[in-house]
């Protein structure tokens, strides 16, 4: 039995879901009416998203910390951003809330943008180190790796002297039906000097249009739900909202959330 046969019905074709269960493989499923909350056990101890309106995934959390049936290590908490988990769960989990984060998609082609054509499609195989150094300016804050273990493509825009001024990557997520493939877009880096200039709109669009053109269902992505020019930005391309989420990671560690 998957995940998506243990989810209330409501829930089974919604795109964040469908995109996130080839990944929850043999989770622990726990539901209350229409809200749940999967389980997950790694080697880097215990992961949990839960979905649900008005607090049902937070108070499903609270319980099983009640009952003893979740203690940290937590790897990762991620809930809707409607009711936070109360203070004295994350406290108990040795968790910390980080900032709030919209989940995205987009299933239509965006407008072309000018700067789209200098957009590039990047070889893995060699390139991967110039794009790590790209991402150290330009993105710094970011857990993308090219040499990810689910990673699809990178993208890039050269300057004059063939360096990376920015870049986008692609990993692979589930889709609508079993077996079908969606991408999660992450990684967008503009270095300093070359922001304000269209290029993370450019590369975003072009991923999206390579994605698209493959016959993807949808295309994601996230972003935290304070960057107002970045959502802004999406939006223009076709962008619609699907989640408001809050992630909790543990105490003291580096790092933000898997769907950036």
């Amino acid at each position: 039995m998957t995940v998506l046969d243990q989810v209330p019905v409501r829930w089974r074709h919604d795109r964040l879901v469908r995109s996130d269960a080839p990944r929850l493989g043999g989770a622990r499923v726990l539901t209350a009416g229409d809200s749940w909350v999967a389980v997950t056990d790694g080697s880097h101890g215990t992961s949990v998203v839960g979905y649900g309106d008005g607090g049902g995934a937070a108070r499903l959390v609270t319980a099983l910390v009640a009952a003893g049936e979740l203690r940290p290590p937590l790897h990762w908490l991620s809930l809707p951003r409607d009711v936070d988990v109360p203070a004295e769960v994350a406290a108990a989990l040795q968790v910390e809330p980080l900032p709030g984060w919209d989940w995205l998609s987009v299933d239509a082609l965006p407008p072309v943008l000018p700067r789209e054509s200098q957009v590039v499609r990047l070889d893995l195989g060699i390139e991967a180190p110039a794009i790590r150094e790209c991402l150290e300016e330009a993105n710094p804050g970011t857990d993308a790796d090219p040499d990810g273990a689910h990673e699809i493509a990178w993208w890039g825009v050269r300057g004059p002297r063939g360096g990376l001024l920015g870049v986008i990557g692609a990993s692979e997520r589930g889709g609508g039906h079993p077996g079908e493939q969606t991408w999660h877009l992450h990684g967008l880096g503009v270095r300093p000097g070359a922001r304000r200039q269209g290029l993370g709109a450019a590369l975003t669009a072009a991923a999206v249009r390579d994605g698209l053109g493959q016959g993807l269902p949808w295309v994601s992505l996230g972003v935290w739900a304070h960057n107002e020019p970045a959502l802004a930005m999406y939006a223009a391309l076709g962008f619609r909202t699907d989640h408001r989420r809050r992630s909790y990671r543990p105490r003291g560690q580096a790092g933000t959330h898997p769907h950036r």
